[in-house]
């Protein structure tokens, strides 16, 4: 359970790096496009692709790793209640 938890905290830190990400790339694209400069345009679009793909990852590995997290906490949760019912 606790590699659960560290797992999710990290992911969520990786989304918060991308976020930082999409700020930078916001400045820097809007910055080509005033520009006009077509392969400046070009790099941003590439970097948003990848920044797009890690936090697509990211949050459906944050996503899996919750719903484990749940079901651990519903088993111990039910084990639990059954240890006391049942003694």
């Amino acid at each position: 359970m606790k590699i659960k938890i560290i797992s999710i905290i990290t992911l969520l830190f990786i989304e918060l790096a991308g976020t930082g990400g999409l700020n930078f790339w916001r400045d820097g694209f809007y910055s080509a496009i005033q520009l006009r400069d077509f392969h400046q345009f070009l790099y941003f679009i590439a970097i948003f692709c990848i920044i797009a793909l890690i936090l697509v990852v990211v949050s459906a590995y944050k996503t899996y790793f919750l719903s484990l997290l749940s079901l651990d906490l519903r088993l111990k949760r039910t084990e639990n209640i059954q240890e006391r019912f049942l003694t």
